[in-house]
């Protein structure tokens, strides 16, 4: 997505003042501030960069029960004493399943659990 400094002020001249102040605040305390409006244009771009991909593929349970307890923030022990696997089963069923949805990392992970609706009731 790209955004120039221009677009980025109508922006934020557009956002309610209590969304900015909640992200001014989340910005200080650390965070990665962001507004319905960003994240709505954000998702926008996933969607639109996964329009071309092939939307047939299909993951293991065990593919699918992994990615979505890292998009929890969940590390792979974790994961594998959950799922009452090995440490390195889960690395080869998260590796399967990047390898087969075309996700180079746990960013692009996240973006596709944000577009598969994952993270909605989190």
């Amino acid at each position: 997505m790209k955004t120039d400094r221009k677009s980025l002020a109508r922006l934020l001249k557009r956002t309610k003042p209590a969304d900015l102040r909640a992200a001014l605040l989340d910005l200080l305390s650390g965070g990665a501030p962001t507004t319905s409006e960003i994240t709505q244009r954000v998702v926008k771009s996933f969607r639109q960069e996964r329009r071309g991909r092939d939307e047939s593929v299909s993951l293991s349970v065990r593919e699918d029960e992994t990615l979505l307890l890292l998009t929890k923030g969940y590390s792979n022990k974790e994961i594998a004493a959950q799922l009452s696997l090995s440490v390195k089963t889960v690395e080869a069923h998260k590796a399967n399943a990047m390898r087969k949805l075309d996700l180079t990392g746990r960013i692009a992970i996240v973006k596709y659990a944000v577009l598969q609706g994952w993270l909605d009731n989190t």
